[in-house]
């Protein structure tokens, strides 16, 4: 009995770094492809210049410190929002590709603002926010609707 392949699927760039043990979390995409730009087995500091959100992922804007000391800016895409002045390392994973480690990508996502004391601003800041959820408390409509809410309780 012959093994006959007829058809093997090609694996996607996804599939191939999940095998690797790597998430698409931990990929940043090049906006546009760089042929070593890291040397093979190497790694570079990175630094997030800026940050803008498109659609579902976020544009930023690093600079890029080799080993030889030359600097260079180079845009990327990534689906989380490393704030800028988060200084990573990087290595390349392939021409349009550079990956990151989970030790890094698990330190940003704890870095995201989730509460803000505005009493430690000066008055005057100006904010941006983006409302991710939302959520109607029935207490504070009764209130708003001028309703006692122990009336409202059984």
């Amino acid at each position: 009995m012959t093994g006959d392949i007829t058809s093997v699927p090609a694996a996607t760039a996804i599939t191939t770094l999940l095998r690797a043990g790597i998430s698409p979390a931990q990929v940043l995409t090049l906006v546009q492809s760089a042929e070593n730009l890291i040397p093979e087995g190497e790694t570079a500091d990175a630094e997030v210049l800026t940050l803008k959100q498109v659609n579902q992922n976020f544009q930023l804007l690093l600079r890029l410190v080799l080993a030889n000391g030359t600097q260079t800016s180079l845009p990327v895409t990534s689906s989380v929002p490393f704030t800028p002045g988060s200084l990573l390392q990087v290595a390349q994973a392939s021409s349009n590709e550079l990956t990151l480690t989970l030790q890094q990508l698990n330190s940003a996502l704890k870095n995201s603002m989730t509460s803000l004391d505005t009493q430690r601003l000066p008055v005057g800041t100006l904010l941006q926010g983006k409302v991710m959820t939302s959520q109607v408390v029935a207490q504070a409509v009764n209130l708003l609707a001028g309703q006692n809410p122990a009336a409202a309780t059984p």
